[in-house]
């Protein structure tokens, strides 16, 4: 691609696997799958295209070349409350459903676990001085870290830098899913390059908290709670669902979802020695009481995603495990299984590619021209199962996501996921537990002695005597908020039994499909 004119330094992604827009995922033709930005005209493509295959026909492995505009996917504010600056909505106008799931029920409580939806604590600026709701994200899991001066275990949360890009001075974006390149100088200049040190001791300007409810998610609960009260008349039935509404409300007005700091992240400059990406960041909670539990997805999270009867017995509800000894890439096999629990869409199961793709990050292209940075990095591919009609394995949001084995150990962190166009294929990208926690240390400068998965104790998850604010109410709450339908209604909750079922029979089919790919 860097050969030539049309597509030199346009090149997003470089991947190899079946690609089509078959149910039958074993069918599809092997396809060198090739992503560029929207700056490369596709009608100069053809030449490109034809040179390309030849070469691959030359293999004799019948290789196919694809070429298309997209890429990894983007950092996304709020495309449907954008311009909101309070929770409040009018409840005479449809609610539109968020493109993720948002359990609209849940009781907000203290301690924030393993896959939960995290994100920055404020607004951030779009292009025209509008401030828009920032995005969300997932936090991976906990880990625990000794230090030069302490011996004691200290434990932070984990996640992707990138994910904490809009809390520094400096983040902007031109429209709801495009970063802006940062302003010169800013704190997010110096983050980018170096990372954020710990403590941010070479940040100058007050850097945002991070928050558990995320406001998007917030605001999508309270708007919907508004429409449900309005229309239904005075009723005991009502004023419980009042009470409710109030609670949640009032748990984000005493700012009591701040859980926690950014401790230290690893910008974008750095790479494991095969040239993976680290995107990590560390998130320091305010006090132990933020501190949630590592426990993976139980059997019943599963059935409800429509993913069951796959090898996770042993799994299923347990506390993540540490890395395996030998790591992601020795310790697993072509089209093995590996799974992940994210804020957007839950736990989903896919296969991992033993074939490194190519990868170029937008968010860094103005550090393109910094002498020695290379945007193009080699990673691992975690390729998604279908689960449902509607259901994708990956989204916004599920950025952060700590992947894990059949044995529970963590192997991986989501960095970011990728969509080939007309086509039911949807993958991520995933960086090598061993990577990140050998690059914090490097990061620390041997400040940190030790790092690993944190071990939970009897009082990490409970809430000390709080019952948590407002009891759930599942009967009026839509936890598959999809992004197929452009209003959410009660309408939507009805058939769930009858769509599990066939979420499960279509992840028995594809079950067997990966492993004959495997």
């Amino acid at each position: 691609m860097e050969s030539f004119p049309q597509t030199q330094g346009k090149t997003t992604s470089i991947s190899l696997f079946k690609l089509g827009s078959r149910e039958d995922l074993g069918g599809n033709p092997l396809t060198v799958y090739i992503s560029a930005d929207y700056e490369s005209e596709e009608a100069r493509w053809p030449p490109v295209v034809s040179e390309i295959q030849r070469s691959l026909d030359a293999y004799g492995h019948n290789l196919r070349v694809h070429i298309e505009h997209g890429g990894p996917e983007l950092y996304v504010s709020s495309p449907l409350l954008s311009s909101a600056k309070t929770p409040e909505q009018n409840p005479t106008k449809p609610l539109r459903r968020l493109p993720f799931l948002c359990d609209a029920g849940r009781v907000y409580r203290t301690k924030v676990g393993l896959g939960e939806d995290i994100g920055v604590a404020g607004y951030i600026d779009q292009a025209e001085e509008e401030k828009v709701m920032p995005g969300i994200g997932t936090l991976g899991c906990w880990v625990e870290m000794k230090t030069t001066g302490t011996q004691e275990w200290a434990k932070y949360a984990l996640t992707n830098y990138h994910l904490v890009r809009p809390a520094l001075e400096g983040f902007r974006l031109t429209d709801e899913s495009t970063p802006a390149a940062p302003k010169v100088p800013s704190d997010l200049q110096t983050a980018d390059l170096d990372g954020i040190a710990p403590n941010n001791t070479n940040i100058k300007y007050p850097v945002m908290k991070m928050e558990h409810p995320t406001r998007m998610k917030h605001c999508f609960a309270v708007g919907f709670w508004q429409r449900i009260i309005f229309k239904n008349p005075p009723s005991a039935e009502r004023t419980e669902k009042e009470e409710f509404l109030a609670n949640i409300k009032a748990y984000f007005d005493d700012g009591k979802q701040i859980f926690g700091t950014i401790h230290a992240a690893s910008g974008f400059g750095r790479r494991s020695p095969t040239n993976g990406r680290m995107d990590w960041a560390l998130i320091k909670p305010l006090d132990a009481s933020r501190v949630g539990k590592n426990t993976l997805p139980s059997f019943e999270e599963w059935l409800q995603n429509g993913v069951c009867d796959l090898p996770l017995l042993v799994a299923m509800g347990k506390s993540l495990k540490q890395p395996p000894a030998h790591g992601l890439c020795r310790s697993t096999k072509n089209g093995e299984f590996l799974y992940k629990k994210g804020s957007s869409t839950g736990p989903t199961v896919g296969v991992f590619s033993v074939v490194k793709s190519e990868v170029a990050m937008t968010d860094d292209a103005h550090l393109g021209n910094v002498a020695n940075y290379t945007r193009l990095s080699q990673e691992f591919v975690y390729i998604g199962e279908p689960t449902a009609d509607d259901l994708a394995h990956n989204v916004h949001g599920d950025s952060g996501s700590v992947v894990f084995n059949e044995e529970g150990r963590a192997v991986g962190l989501l960095l970011r996921g990728q969509k080939a166009h007309s086509t039911i294929n949807r993958w991520a990208y995933v960086t090598p537990m061993e990577d990140i926690f050998a690059d914090i240390k490097e990061f620390f400068q041997g400040q940190v002695t030790d790092i690993r998965i944190a071990e939970d104790s009897e009082e990490d998850g409970e809430e000390d005597g709080e019952e948590g604010h407002g009891e759930r109410h599942v009967e009026d709450s839509e936890k598959d908020s999809g992004e197929d339908s452009e209003e959410y209604s009660e309408e939507d909750h009805k058939g769930d039994h009858e769509k599990d079922t066939r979420k499960t029979a279509r992840i028995m089919e594809t079950k067997m499909m990966a492993r004959e790919r495997g």
